[in-house]
C-alpha cells in the first residue's frame, strides 16, 4: 500500500470515527482514551481508539521501544496514526525567509501490550481513592485555576457546583465527599476555560455535554478507577442532526481543554 492509499484509508477511519464515537460505550471509550493520550492530536486520538477499541494504554514507534529496552512481538500488527513531516522551502527572493512547509504521513506505533522486556519507569505517581490524592489533585486544580475558588453551602438545593461569568468566580458545596468536589471543581473549571469565551455560542446542552465529558476525562486520565456516577447515554440524541464539522468542533474543544488542565496538574 502507497502512501497516498494509506492516507486515504486513514481519512476514511477518522469520518467513520467521528460518527461513529457517539454512543454511550464508545463515547465513554474515546474519553477513556483521550484520557491516556491527551497530548496526542484529536485525529491521532480518534485513530488509536478505532484501531484498538479503547485498550491500548502506551504507544511508540518500534524503534522507540528498542530505545526502552522493549521488542515489538514477531508478527504484531502496528497501529496507524497521522505524523506530520516539516522541510523548509527555499525562498525565490533573497530578502525573505525560506518557508516552512508541514505534510502529513502515515507513520506506526505500537501499544506496550505489543512489546516483550524491561518494565518502564512510572510515567505517574500512582493515584488511589484514597482521601490524600483527591486532596492533592483539588489543591493542584485551586492552583491552576485563573479565577478564585470558594467551597459553600450556599447553592441552591441539589446543586453541587457553579461557575459565574458575571463575578468570575467558582463555587463547590463544601459538604460533600472529597470525590464529589473533585468532580465538581473539575466540570466548573471546564465551564470557565470553554463557556467564558465570548466567540462561543452554544447551547446549554452543548455546553453541559462538554464539561462533563472534559471531567470524566481529567478523573480517567489522572488513575482514579473509581469516577462517580457518569451516564453518557445521552450523547447519541445530543448528537443527532450535527453535522461532522460541528461534532468534530465540540471533539475538539474537550480534547484541548482537557489536555490543558491534565498538563498543568499531572503528578511529576
Amino acid at each position: 500500500m502507497d502512501r497516498k492509499e494509506k492516507m486515504d484509508r486513514i481519512t476514511q477511519m477518522l469520518k467513520e470515527g467521528v460518527e461513529n464515537v457517539f454512543s454511550s460505550e464508545n463515547y465513554t471509550n474515546w474519553l477513556k482514551t483521550m484520557g491516556k493520550f491527551h497530548h496526542y492530536s484529536l485525529n491521532n486520538q480518534i485513530l488509536i481508539l478505532m484501531q484498538t477499541g479503547g485498550t491500548a494504554s502506551h504507544v511508540a514507534g518500534y524503534r522507540k521501544w528498542q530505545t526502552l529496552g522493549r521488542q515489538v512481538r514477531k508478527g504484531e500488527k502496528g497501529i496507524w496514526i497521522i505524523s506530520p513531516m516539516q522541510f523548509k522551502k527555499e525562498s525565490p527572493d533573497p530578502d525573505k525567509d525560506d518557508d516552512i512547509m508541514t505534510l502529513f504521513k502515515a507513520a506506526t506505533v505500537f501499544d506496550i501490550s505489543q512489546t516483550d522486556g524491561d518494565d518502564l519507569p512510572s510515567l505517574v505517581q500512582e493515584l488511589t481513592d484514597d482521601d490524600a490524592s483527591y486532596d492533592a489533585i483539588i489543591d493542584r486544580l485551586i492552583d491552576f485555576s485563573s479565577v478564585p475558588v470558594h467551597f459553600t453551602d450556599d447553592l441552591p438545593n441539589g446543586v453541587y457546583g457553579s461557575f459565574s461569568p458575571a463575578e468570575q468566580c467558582i463555587r463547590v458545596r463544601e459538604n460533600v465527599s472529597r470525590q464529589q468536589k473533585l468532580k465538581t471543581l473539575v466540570h466548573e473549571l471546564s465551564h470557565y476555560l470553554c463557556d467564558n469565551d465570548k466567540d462561543h455560542r452554544d447551547s446549554r446542552e452543548t455546553m453541559e455535554v462538554r464539561a462533563e465529558s472534559i471531567s470524566y476525562c481529567v478523573l480517567s486520565g489522572l488513575g482514579f478507577e473509581n469516577i462517580g456516577d457518569y451516564s453518557f447515554g445521552y450523547v447519541a440524541g445530543w448528537s443527532s442532526g450535527k453535522e461532522l464539522p460541528e461534532l468534530k468542533a465540540v471533539m475538539q474543544d474537550i480534547r484541548d481543554t482537557a489536555d490543558k488542565i491534565l498538563s498543568a496538574i499531572m503528578p511529576q
